[in-house]
């Protein structure tokens, strides 16, 4: 059924009652709603029309519900009350349009916040059993606005996860800006020195940087075990610079830092018999700019395992094969060759902690590009931080060493960054995020000298 019938029962409770009554009751209740389908104003208050109207749906007598909450309309053209009845009727009879549009013109009438998400809800309902899946999402979003208490909120994320997984297409898009102290990149020196001489070298330049985002899925076929899809993305960051980054450099464009990428390829996902692996084998090709100026493209292949272990454990084990073939020098083509490992464990009170290790190398002619690296990453997720606040912390090590340039010794990268979410400041199931990033790199090849501190503010659906 479009939407789940458990959660509309839930947010139409206040409609119908779902329990049902004796069959003396019923009967009861269907001779006065009998009686109720040709009243006159004068002799019913529209209160106790409406309840009528309640009983002949809870009997299942949808056409006299639907012709009660007509008449009550008729003297009472926006009620909202009845508008929501009729909603209910209307999808129950299976006419999907007029419960929609009685559904939004209750919406509109209503004061009442508990008003608004019930009526928005059978919006959402109607417009699901009408297979309209992007205008029965839309409508969810609305009535999480008005969400009287948990459960109703539990109600709308659940249909809205129904409706994902039955729609083939699922897209999310990604909104992101704020300050950085160093948006292109660059080193915490001005000069290095070459046999004694100094040499300019590009220094890091503070300013903003924004960034956007669209990533999409489309299922190709399901099965009880596996799962086909194409995938997606498109991400486009630039910058801002500041004066103090123009007068560092006052040659510098924004555009000059600009940087696009597009990656598409196919997954498949499938379970083991036993039911305890998933696996997962995906291929892409992807491409790059810088500056507005081609940088790279390439082939990915990528491969991995999930274990479920213990209950609230999670293994993984991952490879990565790619191949980037340079724009602009061909003697800075790459492939790089990549295994991890991961572990993540829920804790007592639904907190979260993870643990991710790994090696990669990456082949080229070119001395600055070839490498070897190990890094680690741990990450811990708290249970609700009071005010609604959803935490995350992430802390990483990498370890880089470049064979070509023996005279240098390891790079080291640490990471630090949190991600901070207000659930409880959500519109339509959007709320803001903040994500702090403080990377330190340090290296005895000056370029590779580097140190930034980000700060970004972005918005995410909560479904």
């Amino acid at each position: 059924m479009p939407l789940s019938a458990r959660a509309a029962a839930l947010t139409l409770s206040a409609l119908v009652a779902l329990a049902g009554s004796p069959a003396g009751a019923q009967a009861t209740a269907a001779a006065e709603a009998e009686g109720a389908a040709g009243y006159v104003s004068q002799d019913m208050t529209p209160a106790a029309a409406r309840l009528l109207a309640r009983r002949a749906l809870d009997i299942g007598r949808s056409d006299l519900a639907a012709s009660i909450a007509r008449q009550i309309l008729a003297a009472i053209p926006d009620d909202p009350e009845a508008l929501m009845l009729l909603a209910a009727s209307e999808a129950q009879l299976g006419n999907n349009a007029a419960a929609a549009a009685a559904a939004k013109r209750a919406f509109a009438m209503a004061e009442r916040p508990d008003w608004k998400f019930e009526s928005a809800y059978l919006a959402a309902y109607a417009l699901s059993l009408a297979d309209r899946k992007a205008g029965a999402k839309f409508w969810l979003r609305r009535a999480s606005d008005f969400a009287p208490d948990a459960a109703g909120s539990s109600a709308v994320a659940k249909g809205y996860r129904d409706l994902a997984a039955r729609s083939p297409l699922s897209t999310r898009l990604s909104l992101d800006a704020g300050p950085s102290a160093n948006v292109n990149g660059g080193s915490r020196h001005g000069t290095m020195e070459i046999f004694g001489l100094p040499f300019n070298i590009p220094e890091a330049l503070p300013g903003s940087i924004w960034s956007i985002g669209l990533d999409a899925t489309y299922r190709l076929g399901e099965s009880e075990r596996g799962v086909t899809e194409l995938f997606g993305s498109v991400t486009h960051q630039s910058v801002w610079l500041s004066d103090e980054a123009l007068a560092i450099a006052p040659e510098a464009r924004p555009s000059d830092f600009a940087y696009s990428q597009i990656d598409a390829g196919i997954e498949r996902r499938w379970l083991d018999p036993g039911q305890t692996l998933v696996y997962r084998l995906s291929a892409a090709a992807m491409g790059n700019w810088y500056g507005g100026e081609p940088l790279s493209q390439g082939l990915r292949l990528r491969g991995q395992i999930d274990w479920t272990g213990r209950p609230g454990e999670i293994w993984t084990g991952a490879a990565r094969l790619e191949a980037l073939d340079s724009a602009r020098n061909p003697a800075r083509d790459a492939t790089t060759s990549e295994l991890s490992v991961g572990w993540q464990k829920t804790l007592a009170g639904g907190a979260r902690l993870g643990l991710d290790a790994g090696v990669r190398r990456t082949v080229s002619e070119a001395a600055d590009v070839e490498n070897d690296t190990a890094f680690a990453r741990l990450s811990y997720s708290p249970d609700a931080l009071p005010l609604g606040i959803a935490a995350s912390f992430n802390l990483g090590v990498a370890a880089r060493r470049f064979p070509q340039m023996s005279g240098f010794g390891t790079d080291l990268t640490l990471t630090l960054g949190t991600t901070l979410t207000f659930t409880e400041a959500d519109v339509m199931g959007f709320a803001p995020q903040v994500t702090i990033h403080a990377e330190r790199t340090r290296s005895e090849f000056a370029p590779r000298d580097t140190e930034n501190l980000s700060i970004g503010l972005g918005i995410v659906s909560r479904f």
